[in-house]
């Protein structure tokens, strides 16, 4: 294998090594991202099953506004 060769494969492993460096981080970025929304869903979901929004009836759909 001659060295020019040598080199360039070198510097392709390297930016392929960088990049999948980088790809990473930013799954790790989502994943807390993702973490963080179940949090709040779920946090919500409770909140608005205690107001009786959550009921499988849905009966706030057809409550008539406060100004009727």
């Amino acid at each position: 294998m001659n060295e020019e060769r040598f080199i360039e494969l070198e510097t392709r492993i390297a930016f392929q090594e960088e990049t999948i460096k980088t790809l990473s981080d930013v799954m790790y970025e989502q994943q807390q991202k993702i973490d963080e929304l179940e949090t709040l869903y779920t946090s919500l979901a409770k909140e608005s099953k205690k107001q009786g929004g959550g009921d499988a009836g849905g009966n706030m759909i057809h409550e008539k506004p406060p100004h009727y």
